[in-house]
Parts: structure tokens; C-alpha cells; sequence
């Protein structure tokens, strides 16, 4: 019955001294929080990709508790409010950078790379179909609306 005691005690100590994913991201030097689906996360991932840097490492926050963990420590000590936090994130070394558009400039950076200022040059021009669609349905509305007075 003694021995029984010490069960939660052993069962402690073995789950603190078990190595963990956190342990993993001493051998970057950057860590880009992610998750699945994302599509700022995928557009900050293929200028990453285009660029062949290596030594950044993806953490999926959806992947398992220990990626969630490591990235609200990560917010905490960024003093990032809860309603702040987002992906994706990129953690260098205590700095962390918030933002598609700014994790992109901040890389492009750090390592030298040229990129374009003007957002639609880099999307194919899906933005100009949207704003073209809006702009066809905000005349339409207006249409309607005058239309509609003169009844």
C-alpha cells in the first residue's frame, strides 16, 4: 500500500523529464507558426519555398498541445493579448513578427531578397477580379436604387 503513494509521484517526474517538440526548435534559428488551411500561412510558406530558405521551421498550432503550448509562451512573452494572436507568426531568437505582408518583408530582409512593392504584381491579379466584381455589384445596387425611386 506505501508503494502506492509514489504511483503519481514516479507518474509526474516521468512526464517532466520526457523530451518534448518544444526541445526541436533549438536547431532553428526562426520559427513559423502555421496551421492548416491557412491562406496567409500558405502565402507566406511559398515565398519561403520560392526562396529555398531552408532554416526556417514550420509549427502547425493545430498539430498537437505542445505546438499550441510553445506558441501562446511564445505570444505571452511577446505580450500579445489573446484576441491579438493569429497566424502566421514568426518567432527569430525573441523577435516576433505578425502578418503575412511583414513576416515576407522581414525574411526578404534577412536574407537579401528583392520583393515587390505592389501587392497585386504577386496574385495574378485575383485582387483587380474582386475590386472589378465589387465595383459591377456597387453600380448594380445603385441601379436598383434609382430605379426603385423613380416607381
Amino acid at each position: 500500500m506505501k508503494f502506492l503513494r509514489f504511483i503519481p509521484i514516479i507518474f509526474i517526474t516521468m512526464i517532466c523529464l520526457m523530451p518534448g517538440k518544444i526541445e526541436a526548435q533549438d536547431n532553428f534559428q526562426l520559427v513559423l507558426f502555421v496551421e492548416e488551411g491557412c491562406p496567409y500561412c500558405d502565402k507566406t510558406k511559398t515565398f519561403i519555398d520560392e526562396n529555398s530558405i531552408t532554416d526556417i521551421e514550420y509549427i502547425d498550432i493545430r498539430e498537437d498541445s505542445q505546438n499550441a503550448d510553445f506558441y501562446n509562451t511564445v505570444c505571452d512573452n511577446a505580450g500579445i493579448s489573446l484576441y491579438d494572436r493569429g497566424v502566421p507568426m514568426l518567432y527569430d531568437n525573441g523577435e516576433v513578427i505578425t502578418s503575412a505582408d511583414k513576416i515576407i518583408q522581414y525574411i526578404a530582409d534577412k536574407y537579401e531578397i528583392e520583393v515587390s512593392d505592389d501587392p497585386l504584381e504577386n496574385d495574378n491579379g485575383s485582387n483587380r477580379i474582386v475590386l472589378i466584381i465589387l465595383g459591377f455589384g456597387f453600380l448594380a445596387s445603385m441601379l436598383f436604387l434609382v430605379l426603385n425611386k423613380n416607381k
